[in-house]
C-alpha cells in the first residue's frame, strides 16, 4: 500500500491557516458602508439597525441587557423615498381601468407583506402617469429592485396570460424596471 501525501490545501487546513475572506466589492461597499457598532434607529420609519441588517423590533436583539449606543438616523429605504429615488420600476401600459383597482390592491398587499418581512423593502409609489409618445400607464416605484421583480412576476401570475411581462436591469445603476403590456384579444 502507498503512503498518503496530503495537498497543501489540507495541510493549511491542519495547521489552522485559512485564505482570509476577500475584500467586499465595491459596489456592497459603496451601497452600505462598513458595518456599524452601535443600535441605530430610524427617525422616520422607528426600523433598528444592528448586526449589519434593518430589523423592525428592538426585543429580537441578543445583547438588549448589554448597554450600547443608540444613534438616531433615517434608514436607506427613507433616504430613498425622501430624496425621490429607486431601485425598482414597473410600468404597466394598456391595462383595463376594471383590472387597475385589482392591481393597486394587489401592491398594496404586496407592499405589506413585503414590507413586513423586511424593513427595507417599500413600494414607494403608484401612479397613473401620461408621457408623450408612451401614452397613459401605471407605474409603481419600489426600494428593491428584487421587490420590483418579484410584484411584476405575481402580477403577470395571477393575471394568467392577460399580460406580457418583460424585465431589463440598467447597467449604469443597480434599477431593474419591468414592463407589463396588457394583450388585447
Amino acid at each position: 500500500m502507498s503512503q498518503y501525501y496530503p495537498r497543501q490545501k489540507e495541510l493549511n487546513e491542519v495547521r489552522g491557516h485559512f485564505k482570509p475572506r476577500g475584500p467586499k466589492s465595491k459596489k456592497i461597499e459603496q451601497e452600505y458602508g462598513p458595518g456599524k457598532a452601535d443600535v441605530l434607529v430610524c427617525k422616520t420609519c422607528k426600523a433598528f439597525y444592528w448586526y449589519k441588517s434593518w430589523h423592525h423590533n428592538l426585543a429580537d436583539y441578543p445583547e438588549l441587557n448589554q448597554k450600547k449606543r443608540i444613534k438616531f438616523t433615517v434608514c436607506p429605504a427613507c433616504q430613498m423615498i425622501k430624496s425621490n429615488k429607486y431601485e425598482g420600476e414597473i410600468r404597466i401600459y394598456k391595462a383595463p381601468s376594471g383590472i387597475k383597482k385589482g392591481i393597486k390592491d394587489l401592491i398594496r398587499n404586496y407592499g405589506k407583506r413585503a414590507f413586513k418581512d423586511d424593513p427595507m423593502d417599500r413600494v414607494i409609489s403608484v401612479e397613473d402617469v401620461t408621457l408623450r409618445g408612451q401614452g397613459k400607464f401605471m407605474r409603481i416605484r419600489t426600494t428593491e429592485n428584487q421587490l420590483a421583480k418579484r410584484l411584476a412576476k405575481k402580477i403577470s401570475e395571477v393575471y394568467r396570460g392577460k399580460f406580457e411581462l418583460s424585465i431589463s436591469h440598467s447597467k449604469k445603476e443597480d434599477t431593474a424596471r419591468a414592463t407589463l403590456t396588457f394583450k388585447e384579444k
